[in-house]
């Protein structure tokens, strides 16, 4: 199965480990994750790489040669050579593929075979760590046998580091002293490999050789020692020592959600779900009107530092909540931003009170007052009228309040997520205007919350803080609207154009993400909520 070179790597399946590097924000937010995973059972696999990874550095180590066996008395066998390291930056398309390796494994010793360590290969030729040669065997007074070596032709890679070439077996003369020769050192990401001496960063010791003595070969140590050469002076054969198995590392970042769950048409959020986002938000100042647009830190969270001396000991109000998803080409004149509406009577939200940061669980929060609402046109719905929506926020009583409603004319596309008296909810309608309503599993009371809506073919599904009750069955064909226009609207914390906002927010909202689209496409909830929690911590 492999070795685990690090307590902070976990097993994900058999001889497959990964490790989770988070980048923290300046304010000890968990942002992203670098993730490093070892590849470690040797012989041919299938590594998927995940939707949005387009870059990933390949390391290959290639397997230690066996030493060499001893038949003759008295006789020595040579070290088998160090395998070699090769590392790649490889470039994909954002989607998911298969990509095939092989781990190369440790020649095994014997008494008279010359047994090459295997190659480690990414991609068949992509990435390839030739192993070291097994050493010779049989060295007698006047013949040595042969080391190994570690600097064979055949690696392929942006960086290549060869193995320790080996050293030879001898049997002295006059005294007929046998001694197996040391194996090569594996070679690392540091540089080249030297007898019995492997690099850092992996690269395994040779076999130790055996000095005078009947005794079989030391193996080499993981990953890629060759294999010590044995000996004998008696009549007993010895087989030359194991070469080391060679490992894979693979090393990629998560790249902002929105990124990596791509299909989004509406993103909006206090930190940067993209990294072609540019703004976070406009922001008006109580005192003078004045506005700003204010950006991100380097961290990915809202820049609060600009937000904060911007706005100074006055209240900050949300004057445009920029939509982060892609603007498709097919939706000419679409501004991608969520704006308040043209009525006095329904106020901008605010982030900053007084001077104040307002923030819920940690984080920054855009605050509703019962009075705030904000709209942008986006993409409702394909084709076959299905969508799913995430939200991530906390309402401050038991009224009946909308977190995020989409609108098509007349026609609700979807009352995506809700809070009644009790549960959160959502309403998915049908092509006859009629509509089915699912709750959520739990009360989540006053607190943050991460909520999760879905309208398949036939149901209305929601899930608060990854759990559900089921889903609600809804007759009929699922309303469509699949374009960008004044009549397709989705709206934050409220619902209504004029006049007072129905059912308005009280409490905080910080993150929204809608897919105009079938769920089932990219089955994106377990993941996407996942990271959600893991930036919010809220359940």
């Amino acid at each position: 199965m492999g070795t685990i070179i690090s307590n902070n790597f976990f097993k994900i399946a058999n001889g497959v480990f990964r490790y989770a590097e988070p980048i923290v924000s300046s304010e000890g937010v968990i942002v992203a994750y670098t993730i490093t995973e070892l590849l470690t059972t040797t012989g041919a696999g299938n590594w998927t790489k995940p939707t949005g990874i387009t870059s990933v550095t390949v390391e290959c180590w290639g397997a230690g040669g066996a030493g060499g066996g001893a038949t003759s008395n008295p006789a020595a066998g040579g070290g088998g050579g160090g395998g070699q390291y090769a590392r790649s930056v490889i470039v994909y398309s954002l989607g998911e593929s298969t990509i095939s390796y092989n781990v190369g494994a440790g020649g095994i010793g014997t008494t008279t075979t010359v047994v090459d360590g295997g190659d480690t290969t990414w991609n068949t030729t992509t990435v390839v760590a030739k192993g070291g040669t097994g050493g010779g065997a049989n060295g007698v007074v006047g013949a040595e046998a042969a080391g190994g070596l570690g600097n064979v032709v055949g690696s392929i890679g942006d960086i290549i580091y060869f193995g320790g070439d080996a050293s030879t077996g001898v049997v002295t003369s006059p005294d007929n002293f046998p001694f197996g020769g040391a194996g090569g050192g594996g070679a690392g990401s540091t540089g080249n490999a030297n007898i019995q001496i492997g690099t850092i960063e992996l690269g395994g010791d040779g076999g130790n050789g055996v000095l005078n003595q009947s005794l079989a070969g030391n193996p080499g140590l993981v990953y890629g020692g060759g294999g010590g050469g044995s000996a004998t002076n008696v009549a007993t054969n010895r087989a030359g020592g194991n070469g080391a198995q060679g490992i894979i590392r693979l090393s990629y970042t998560i790249p902002p959600p929105i990124d990596f769950y791509t299909g989004s048409s509406a993103a909006f959020s206090i930190r940067k779900l993209s990294e072609s986002a540019s703004f976070c938000m406009k922001v008006r100042r109580s005192s003078d009107d004045a506005t700003q647009n204010i950006g991100f830190q380097s961290d990915g969270l809202i820049d609060t530092g600009s937000l904060l001396s911007f706005v100074g000991s006055d209240t900050g109000y949300v004057n445009v909540w920029y939509n982060q998803a892609d603007i498709q080409t097919d939706f000419i004149g679409y501004t991608g931003s969520a704006v308040e509406p043209f009525d006095t009577t329904i106020q901008e939200p605010y982030i900053v009170s007084s001077g104040s940061l307002m923030t819920m669980n940690g984080k920054p929060a855009i605050f509703y007052n019962a009075l705030a609402g904000l709209y942008a046109e986006i993409k409702l719905t394909d084709e076959t009228g299905l969508w799913s929506t995430y939200g991530v926020g906390q309402v401050n009583d038991t009224t009946t309040r909308l977190m995020v409603r989409t609108v098509s004319g007349s026609v609700n596309i979807a009352q995506n997520i809700r809070r009644n008296t009790t549960n959160i909810e959502s309403i998915g309608f049908n092509n006859a205007g009629g509509n089915g309503t699912d709750l959520g599993p739990s009360n989540p009371g006053t607190t943050q919350f991460i909520a999760y809506a879905q309208r398949t073919s036939a149901n209305v599904e929601v899930y608060v803080n990854g759990a559900t009750n089921g889903a609600t069955a809804v007759a009929g064909t699922p309303v469509v609207s699949n374009t960008r226009g004044p009549a397709t609207l989705i709206h934050l914390g409220f619902f209504g154009s004029t006049g007072p906002p129905s059912f308005p927010w009280t409490g905080s909202i910080q993150e929204v993400i809608h897919y105009p689209q079938d769920p089932a496409t990219f089955n994106y909830r377990a993941g996407l909520t996942a990271a959600l929690n893991s930036f919010y911590g809220t359940f």
